[in-house]
């Protein structure tokens, strides 16, 4: 047992090298240092840009328009209801004790999915 672990040791040197063990971060997630030089470069960046009068290259945002989108939806009977699925509705969630059979407790959001409604396990 020992024998093979000191061969995988030695493959995993070989692969990754031998100071790392295969489950280091990659390099473009960078450090927080790293993140906040790299926005202080582009802000001098943009300071520059502006000093000499030139614009952002990329094409500038849109205007918005005045007429609606022919496929947007709105409800004018209840408009704090959401699309769920195929349907314009609500999310509800009981707790009922099935044996007193009675509901102890109650939710409705207008959430799609059922995570903030899930209890931790304790």
């Amino acid at each position: 047992m020992l024998a093979a672990a000191e061969a995988a040791d030695a493959q995993e040197d070989e692969t990754f090298g031998k100071d790392k063990r295969g489950d280091e971060m990659p390099d473009w997630v960078g450090g927080k240092q790293q993140r906040l030089e790299e926005r202080r470069i582009e802000a001098e960046k943009e300071q520059q840009r502006q000093a000499e009068g030139r614009k952002k290259p990329g094409k500038p945002a849109a205007l918005p328009s005045d007429e609606p989108n022919p496929k947007s939806q709105r409800n004018l009977t209840d408009p704090e209801s959401r699309i769920m699925a195929t349907f314009q509705a609500y999310n509800a969630q009981d707790a009922v004790d099935a044996g007193a059979q009675i509901v102890v407790a109650h939710e409705l959001t207008q959430c799609g999915n059922d995570q903030g409604q899930l209890m931790p396990l304790i």
